[in-house]
């Protein structure tokens, strides 16, 4: 996850020039893949998705939680 995460990071800081502008689209995008990963799971934990057994291989939203944190800056 937190190589997927630095990808993200570098596609989007050599696309934006500007830092600001770069980090804010970077934490729009790493907001909505957290609010999309909930929404994922809410999904599979529904008939007929239960008992599949890929549940169990699901990250813990929090540990999303805890490596979208490492890129949020404080300007």
């Amino acid at each position: 996850m937190e190589k997927a995460m630095d990808e993200i990071n570098g596609d989007i800081m050599t696309t934006f020039t500007n830092f600001k502008n770069g980090t804010n689209i970077l934490q729009t995008a790493l907001t909505q893949l957290i609010q999309y990963y909930h929404r994922f799971q809410k999904v599979l934990s529904q008939h007929p998705f239960k008992n599949l057994p890929v549940r169990s291989e699901l990250l813990n939203i929090h540990h999303l939680m805890v490596e979208a944190k490492k890129f949020k800056t404080n300007f």
